[in-house]
């Protein structure tokens, strides 16, 4: 198996091909997705909330349905965060503000779930302004978002952390 030293670096479409060739598997893109996650998330804020252990576990069995050639679809073992406005079922959606602090609603709203369904690796949740009402990303909850390219910048929006995240390779999809 050929492993590139930067897999961060390669596209959703990239990483399906070489998923379905066996010169990768989803769980060396896992591990590489959390060297890449805590080597830039602590210049950025882009990721608020981990999983890291269920992430891997669900990697393993990514790779496993890819070497008996039957993943469950084109995303199986995609990394992809998941904006903290987006209701999950083992994370709390904080809408990044302290009253929300631990609302989690014990299942997926229906992106998620089809996500999950398809196989897709959910790393963790990404910064929101608070109630994803503001153009630039910080919150009373989890605070700002910087830009990768210049983090003294906000990337704007209800998704400027699940851009921040993918900007700076932590996931290929948002």
């Amino acid at each position: 198996m050929t492993e590139s030293p930067e897999l961060w670096r390669l596209s959703a479409v990239e990483l399906h091909r070489r998923f379905r060739e066996g010169s990768l598997t989803p769980l060396a893109v896992a591990q590489d997705c959390l060297v890449r996650l805590d080597a830039v998330n602590p210049h950025l804020n882009a990721i608020v909330v981990r999983r890291d252990e269920r992430f891997l576990e669900e990697a393993e069995a990514a790779t496993r349905r890819h070497a008996q050639a039957q993943p469950l679809s084109a995303l199986d073992g995609i990394p992809l965060t998941v904006k903290d406005s987006l209701l999950t079922s083992d994370m709390p959606t904080t809408w990044g503000t302290p009253a929300l602090r631990q609302h989690q609603t014990g299942h997926d709203e229906l992106a998620v779930a089809r996500a999950r369904a398809g196989g897709a690796l959910i790393v963790g949740k990404t910064n929101v302004p608070e109630f994803a009402l503001e153009g630039y990303t910080d919150n009373p909850l989890f605070g700002v978002t910087g830009n990768p390219w210049a983090p003294a910048l906000t990337p704007g929006g209800s998704s400027g952390g699940a851009v921040a995240a993918v900007a700076a390779g932590i996931a290929p999809l948002a």
